[in-house]
């Protein structure tokens, strides 16, 4: 028996007692020890007669946020950078940004996010990538970089 079979076996063996003694505690284990994705997660939890797949495990760590969580920090948006920061005028770019500490999430808000730095410009919200500068050759750039952040150096 090869060892792909031999840990099918073993899976469907843990999922068979769990679902006999109706204890989803065996399943939790797998879980933090990330043997099953979220996903997986939900339809084992789903298939044993559970109501739901739950975070299991929430780290506590000062730079990891979760959403049901309250927070002061802006909500850093992702840039796909298709719009131009700053104001050209008469040949001239003047952008004003900001470093700020933010809230990010990669994908959506049920899953955790991370406390960063971000650029943004002064008075938006700051984004990941930084604001996209982009000018022809030969263009003036008048830039204010300003740094909110207490506890560090640009």
């Amino acid at each position: 028996m090869n060892s792909l079979r031999l840990v099918g076996l073993v899976i469907l063996v843990l999922l068979f007692s769990c679902k006999q003694s109706k204890s989803p505690q065996i399943i939790e284990e797998l879980i933090t020890d990330n043997t099953f994705c979220k996903a997986t997660a939900q339809s084992v939890f789903t298939s044993l007669g559970f109501d739901e797949y739950r975070e299991i495990v929430k780290i506590d760590h000062p730079r990891i946020v979760y959403a049901d969580e309250s927070s002061n920090l802006p909500r850093i948006q992702p840039n796909h950078n298709r719009i131009t920061a700053g104001r050209l005028q008469n040949g001239i770019l003047e952008i004003d940004l900001e470093v700020t500490l933010g809230d990010f999430y990669f994908e959506d808000e049920s899953r955790p996010g991370l406390r960063l730095a971000a650029i943004g410009e002064k008075g938006e919200l700051p984004s990941i990538p930084a604001p996209m500068i982009r000018v022809k050759e030969g263009t003036v750039i008048r830039a204010s970089i300003r740094n909110t952040l207490s506890d560090s150096t640009l």
